[in-house]
């Protein structure tokens, strides 16, 4: 089966049974309006990309994954000596069986994102900014034990009930955002709404409410 459909359909079935996270069909299209007018106001109404030069590290120090991180962040990641060994374990991969470059593994692909996806799945081993940017949308609406846990900065485990209906009810509301955006004349990549989300996120992130807190390497 297709791992992408996959995906939707057993975030799907967490999110029919979740007890924490459900998603506001009308806030969804709410948002999507407001999206579709921001894309039309745009000078080439799409979606803007950061451009950057980018390369494999082979020699990956205890210092690389933290200079990394601060190009984002400001502030040490937990787990450095686990996201080291992800950076490196990366970059073997893609020496061993794509020639050091992510582009062969995109041309293995035949350029299908649903190929592409199978190819990670294979060859590599197994983001909080988007759930935080629909909360206050009332996309996504939080049980007020949640809610609370979330505004305190408290830690939701990774795998727990609560951080699984973030992560699915997240991915499920962006899908129907998507569709929103396609009926509203807006035929982007669900990975460019994504991008898009992440944007609106980073330029209001100074008034956001607090993100969940999950100790993970994954976010």
């Amino acid at each position: 089966m297709d791992p992408t459909a996959l995906v939707r359909e057993s975030t799907a079935r967490i999110v029919q049974r979740a007890g924490h996270v459900s998603i506001d069909s009308g806030a969804v299209g709410r948002l999507a309006a407001k999206l579709s007018a921001r894309l039309s106001g745009d000078e080439h109404g799409a979606v803007t990309w950061d451009s950057g030069d980018f390369h494999y590290f082979e020699d990956v120090t205890q210092d690389g994954p933290l200079t990394l991180a601060s190009w984002f962040h400001p502030f040490t990641p937990p787990q450095l000596d686990e996201r080291r060994r992800k950076v490196r374990e990366v970059g073997d991969v893609l020496q061993q069986f794509f020639d050091g470059q992510a582009l062969n593994l995109i041309k293995k692909a035949n350029f299908s994102a649903v190929e592409a996806v199978r190819l990670v799945l294979a060859y590599f081993p197994a983001d909080y900014r988007v759930p935080q940017v629909l909360r206050p949308e009332s996309v996504l609406v939080y049980s007020s034990e949640l809610a609370q846990l979330v505004d305190n900065k408290a830690e939701i485990p990774a795998g727990s009930e609560m951080e699984l209906e973030i992560r699915a009810a997240t991915i499920q509301a962006v899908e129907l955002i998507h569709e929103q955006m396609i009926i509203k004349g807006h035929h982007l990549e669900v990975i460019e709404l994504d991008w898009l989300l992440w944007q609106i996120g980073e330029d209001n992130k100074e008034h956001l409410l607090p993100y969940h807190r999950t100790w993970s390497i994954y976010y």
